[in-house]
């Protein structure tokens, strides 16, 4: 995915803190479930812009851009989202339901065994991780 979609993401994600959807200062990995269904995304949001290359006129610009050459507002202004707000809320389900609660385990499991190796011997949380990783 180009700039566009990560543009996107990153405003999908300044949205729901603006919003209030989770607490302050913490990150919601909506991304993380929205990159696991790359394929879907994408054919979510050509859904809408693909059929709009053909009411767009054009032309390359001299530093790799494009320049519209036409009134395109009207395709803009009253689009139906429907498609790409159910493609959201399911990553937003997939994230509350899966991801974050993988999430947990992973880090309760990587706790306990930090705690077991602690008893057992020192060693520092990088080492850790390597077994951990081994382990997996």
């Amino acid at each position: 995915m180009d700039g566009n979609g990560r543009l996107h993401r990153y405003l999908i994600h300044h949205v729901l803190a603006s919003k209030g959807y989770h607490p302050p200062g913490m990150i919601f990995p909506v991304s993380a479930a929205i990159l696991q269904h790359m394929d879907h995304y994408r054919n979510t949001l050509e859904t809408y812009s693909k059929p709009l290359l053909d009411h767009i006129e054009w032309k390359p610009t001299a530093d790799n851009n494009v320049e519209v050459l036409n009134a395109t507002i009207d395709l803009y202004r009253y689009f139906d989202a429907t498609p790409q707000a159910e493609f959201l809320y399911a990553q937003v389900a997939d994230t509350i339901e899966r991801i974050i609660p993988e999430e947990v385990e992973y880090l309760l499991r990587r706790d306990e065994l930090k705690k077991t190796l602690d008893d057992t011997y020192e060693m520092p949380d990088k080492t850790v991780d390597l077994l951990k990783a081994l382990r997996s």
